[in-house]
């Protein structure tokens, strides 16, 4: 296929004004997905994003520059992941030998614990 300039001077635009735009994620209090917006930084994405929302009493809790994820650091978040299910389950073991396993606040934080790891857990297998 070729390629004429009238067609090359579009994609050359076309890039350099999406170059100048980057990707943000903007998570909002109430909301479990972040709204993906662009702009040129944080404070305008963050600008925009209150002129979105248009409710004073909804709080913009942080905007995030969206990067790309290569498979080298999603095996290392997927090792990491895996190291605190383990180190998680070896203090579960630790403890029910202990004396005081009846304890109920710590049998409580160590459930809270496990439930937030299978949360992690989720949320990694989704970033592949």
């Amino acid at each position: 296929m070729k390629i004429n300039t009238k067609r090359l001077k579009e994609i050359i635009k076309e890039e350099l004004l999406t170059e100048r735009l980057k990707r943000f994620k903007v998570y909002v209090s109430g909301e479990s997905q972040p709204l993906i917006l662009m702009g040129k930084n944080e404070k305008e994405v963050k600008q925009t994003a209150h002129q979105m929302i248009r409710n004073s009493s909804i709080k913009i809790r942080k905007v995030v520059k969206e990067g790309k994820l290569n498979e080298r650091m999603y095996t290392q978040l997927e090792a990491l992941e895996t190291a605190i299910f383990d180190i998680i389950i070896e203090f579960k073991k630790a403890f029910e030998k202990s004396p005081h396993k009846k304890n109920r606040k710590v049998n409580m934080l160590i459930k809270q614990m496990l439930k937030l790891e299978g949360q992690l857990g989720d949320i990694v297998t989704e970033l592949e």
